[in-house]
């Protein structure tokens, strides 16, 4: 993963006003609020307004459903709805980055007519963690570096500039690692950073989100109680036929390639009749059902040029199959489906 400056080079990342971060790429990423990226979400019902909720009282929010459900594109699609909506805004900020130390610090010189003279719209990331069970609370907090310089992690940098943290696969985490979640979460809406021995405010436009499968806690470590209670919740499915092959037609489109609708429209039937094989039965049985994530991939890949038979055994086919015989019930059902 390139990091942040290496992005904002590349004309991926606008500048920060804030500075630059020097962080670890491999725990996590940031994403800046930009206008020109297109999302492109369907609303199944009315996950919008509880965001939008949830955000304007300073709450967080658990995303819980199978890989591939669109619960981080949701979230991305949110941070870019919002941001577009703050950026009409001005504010103070609190604290501002300094370049030299590496640190966010309280902006003592200026009198409030300085002050006020200097707001300008938040400074609104989206900084995404990817937990594992090898994630530390200093990956996500941050730590001194063998040179004695402190390297922020994601939490201490969206303490000070506010934005959404994404906590994809919360449930993964450790329980001790979990916990650190909790105060963020409370009412109090404070970030403890323990090597700096420093109690953060979160600002106003500061939202957690979490994200997980629930269907993974049986088999491996479950998300512990005391951290589920702390987080209001939508919970994501596989969506219609029907819907499912609108968001399969659309979300695949890449410039001016898109696939025809009626291929999208088979494809979501082919996901369909692959989650509903029976149980007791079918060689599929412990298989995972094919997440619409997969369903976009082998619908750019068909939009590229490539034929319903290769895209389909590239993207579906092979991710789920781990022997000939699931192989051979997989190809069986893509040429039922007329693909």
């Amino acid at each position: 993963m390139t990091g942040r400056k290496g992005l904002a080079e590349a004309g991926q990342l606008t500048p920060s006003p804030w500075g630059n971060f020097n962080y670890n790429p491999q725990v996590y990423s940031i994403q800046e609020y930009d206008p020109k990226v297109e999302i492109y979400w369907k609303d199944l019902g009315n996950e919008r307004q509880v965001f939008r909720t949830l955000f304007s009282i300073h709450r967080p929010l658990a995303l819980k459903g199978p890989t591939g459900t669109g619960k981080t594109t949701f979230t991305r699609k949110m941070h870019q709805e919002l941001g577009a909506e703050l950026g009409k805004e001005k504010f103070t900020p609190q604290y501002v980055f300094d370049e030299k130390s590496g640190l966010y610090v309280k902006d003592k010189d200026k009198d409030e007519k300085e002050a006020g003279e200097n707001k300008r719209a938040p400074f609104f990331p989206l900084y995404i963690i990817d937990g594992t069970e090898d994630t530390e609370a200093v990956h996500i907090l941050g730590g001194y570096n063998t040179e004695g310089k402190f390297i922020g992690g994601p939490m201490y940098h969206w303490a000070h500039t506010g934005g959404i943290l994404l906590v994809n696969e919360i449930a993964e985490l450790r329980g001790d690692v979990q916990t650190i979640f909790h105060s963020p979460l409370d009412k109090e809406r404070t970030v403890w950073i323990p090597d700096l021995a420093r109690l953060v405010k979160l600002p106003d436009h500061a939202m957690l989100v979490a994200a997980y499968n629930p269907g993974y806690q049986t088999k491996r470590r479950a998300l512990k109680i005391s951290t589920k209670q702390r987080l209001p919740a939508l919970d994501f499915t596989y969506p219609a036929v029907d819907v499912e092959a609108e968001i399969v037609y659309h979300a695949s489109k890449i410039g001016e390639q898109e696939v025809e609708i009626e291929i999208a429209k088979k494809l979501a039937a082919l996901a369909n009749r692959i989650r509903s094989e029976d149980k007791e039965k079918s060689i599929l049985a412990s298989r995972e059902g094919v997440s619409t994530r997969l369903l976009v991939m082998a619908a750019e890949m068909i939009a590229a040029g490539t034929s319903t038979a290769d895209a389909c055994r590239a993207a579906i086919i092979s991710p789920l199959s781990n022997s000939d015989k699931e192989a051979e019930a997989l190809e069986a059902i893509v040429t039922m489906c007329g693909l």
